[in-house]
């Protein structure tokens, strides 16, 4: 990629209209942040997968609470987060973000470029939105919870709100309890699936403008889902069709077989539905059911399929 310069309008860039010794300062502040904005960035990728046994196993679980330590003592180049801080989901997974991201090192570099006032703001101007796997932020939640119980100041107090606030909210959009006449009925948490979850539908692009079809659009998976609830695909396709043809599947018996010949009660997992998701936020995510061969033919020649391939998938 090449670029077009000008003096009009790169004279701040290249140290044009200040002396040596004050753009080499800039350059290297302005160093410091790409290398925390791509640390960010790559966070943000990783964070849409990471669960909490993998965050036990990482350095940067004592990272992330020493920077909630560092926000609730009122210091640190994040606190400016806390004051703008909502229960709204988006605020809360920035400073999430955030906290996961900057370590002792980028603290230090910060404070060392004088950066330290203004990198919330430089932040703001890269990051709009995070993602975080679900059961990973309610892990980053709690531990945000232990630290602000440990200190009793107007900051704490505030971003414990938020969080309970948030957190509560979010406990009251679940539509059925756990079941609690067994513990594997626990452990297999249903979920009904009904159309109310998904209103009102937020468009995320304007797709009718465009003169190539989605589905014509090269798509590059990045993450593969697999090992699902049992309870909560059935709850999900409760009453339809799908639900059947899944447990006619060579998979979903193999499966149970192993379930009634396991002695650990763990809770049912199963493979014969994928989740493929792809980069872009633009994109479509594609969900793989895996059908018996028989009952699958039955539901193809059910949809009238217009076109087709012969591709060998592994």
């Amino acid at each position: 990629m090449s670029f077009q310069y000008s003096v009009t309008k790169d004279a701040s860039l290249f140290g044009l209209n200040v002396e040596l010794d004050v753009h080499l300062l800039r350059l290297e502040a302005a160093k410091t942040f790409t290398q925390i904005r791509r640390d960010v960035e790559r966070n943000i990728t990783t964070l849409k997968t990471l669960t909490p046994n993998s965050f036990g196993k990482r350095r940067s679980k004592d990272s992330f609470k020493d920077n909630v330590e560092l926000v609730v003592n009122e210091s640190g180049a994040l606190m400016p987060l806390v004051e703008k801080l909502g229960s709204d989901e988006p605020s809360i997974n920035i400073l999430i973000l955030a906290c996961f991201t900057l370590c002792k090192t980028t603290h230090a570099n910060l404070e060392k470029h004088n950066l330290t006032n203004v990198f919330v703001e430089f932040l703001a101007c890269v990051v709009n939105d995070c993602t975080i796997f679900p059961s990973m932020r309610e892990k980053f939640i709690e531990l945000i919870k232990d630290v602000c119980r440990k200190k009793n100041n107007i900051t704490s107090g505030k971003l414990l709100g938020a969080v309970d606030s948030e957190g509560g909210s979010r406990k009251r959009r679940r539509l059925n309890p756990p079941s609690p006449h067994s513990r594997a009925e626990q452990d297999e948490e249903s979920l009904v699936f009904g159309p109310e979850v998904l209103s009102p539908l937020e468009v995320e692009i304007e797709t009718g403008h465009s003169s190539v079809p989605p589905n014509h659009v090269p798509k590059e998976v990045v993450f593969q889902f697999t090992a699902a609830r049992v309870g909560r695909l059935e709850g999900m396709l409760k009453g339809s069709p799908l639900i059947q043809a899944v447990k006619t599947s060579n998979q979903w018996r193999w499966e149970r077989s192993r379930d009634m010949s396991s002695t650990q009660n763990s809770g049912q997992r199963t493979d014969t539905i994928v989740a493929l998701i792809p980069e872009s936020s633009l994109q479509d995510i594609s969900f793989l059911l895996k059908v018996g061969h028989r009952t699958g033919w039955k539901i193809v020649e059910f949809l009238e399929f217009e076109s087709s391939v012969t591709q060998v998938i592994s």
